[in-house]
């Protein structure tokens, strides 16, 4: 599984990856709290920690439609940020196999929604 690099305790601190490396960090906590490695979560654990992380938030799209990745007026869950864009889980949803859920895409496409 891809995931079975995060099962190891490395430092991943370095450089320009110091985000990512935060993420990796909250990720691996959480996932002890369960008490199972990352490579053991379920795809509803994977939702489940990204609902609970202090980046999460609904943006709708704007841009163009395509039924593969993005449809226009759909809100989406926005689980983080990255060099000025924004991570996006799209229609292929939540991925078990994968460490890094979601895809970039530029903020321009986006607006972001209260929960209100």
């Amino acid at each position: 599984m891809k995931l079975d690099f995060l099962d190891n305790s490395l430092p991943l601190k370095s450089g320009n990856f110091e985000t990512a490396s935060n993420e990796i960090a909250k990720f691996r906590k959480y996932c002890e709290s369960l008490g199972k490695k990352p490579s053991q979560l379920t795809c509803e654990e994977l939702q489940e920690f990204y609902k609970l992380s202090d980046q999460f938030k609904k943006v709708k799209y704007v841009g163009e439609s395509d039924s593969v990745c993005l449809i226009h007026g759909k809100i989406y869950d926005c689980i983080g940020e990255e060099h000025g864009e924004y991570r996006i889980i799209d229609e292929e949803g939540y991925d078990k196999d994968e460490a890094v859920q979601g895809y970039l895409y530029p903020k321009r496409f986006f607006v972001e929604v209260n929960d209100d």
